[in-house]
């Protein structure tokens, strides 16, 4: 098995891509959504997830370095069960998702903040310089300059303080037996999303 692809309604989360790993320690059956059967070859995969929370669907691509062949397995959250939020685990029997395996899971959110940074940020400024009308042109009688302030927009920089806030996803996935006690194989991937915080903004100069 050198590529699996993976729809799982199994998590209502925000849309998101997630890479990481996937362990397959003993080799196991899996019923495609048309209806057949593959066998998950024992074996160290590179993954891909993607989800999105409208759909509730959970996309995994498994692949080795070959990446050839290509299945799609579809599982359905069982009925009169709630998908998890994040930081919530679950399990879904192999009779629930109408396959050969179960699935149990932990979702995580970790967020990480930094020490304080400095750095720079373009600015802009406005100032008003006097404008006066009438200037170089033949006195005639009557005639008068007229003057007022301008509005000019000057781009410059400015020193910033700023922390970096790191936002962490990590979906935890064990495939296990039918009757659940055995794992046939783990996936693990996680997505970041950094976001900059500013403490502190200095005076914009050119």
């Amino acid at each position: 098995m050198k590529h699996l692809i993976l729809l799982a309604s199994l998590l209502a989360l925000s849309a998101c891509e997630l890479k990481g790993t996937m362990t397959v320690d003993s080799e196991f059956a899996a019923i495609d959504k048309k209806g057949k059967t593959h066998q998950i070859a024992v074996g160290a995969y590179r993954t891909e997830m993607e989800y999105d929370e409208g759909d509730r669907e959970l996309k995994l691509e498994i692949k080795n370095a070959a990446g050839q062949d290509e299945v799609e397995l579809k599982l359905l959250v069982p009925v009169g069960q709630q998908t998890p939020e994040r930081g919530q685990s679950f399990s879904y029997s192999a009779r629930d998702i109408g396959q050969s395996f179960g699935v149990k899971g932990q979702s995580t959110e970790l967020f990480e903040q930094s020490s304080p940074l400095r750095g720079t940020e373009a600015c802009s400024y406005i100032r008003y310089v006097r404008t006066c009308t009438g200037r170089g042109l033949p006195r005639r009688p009557g005639r008068r300059g007229q003057c007022y302030d301008r509005a000019v927009t000057y781009i410059g920089h400015r020193t910033i303080e700023y922390r970096l806030n790191t936002t962490t996803h990590v979906l935890d996935l064990q495939f296990v037996e039918s009757n659940g006690e055995r794992i046939l194989a783990r996936s693990s991937a996680q997505a970041s999303t950094t976001q900059q915080q500013i403490i502190y903004r200095g005076s914009c100069y050119r």
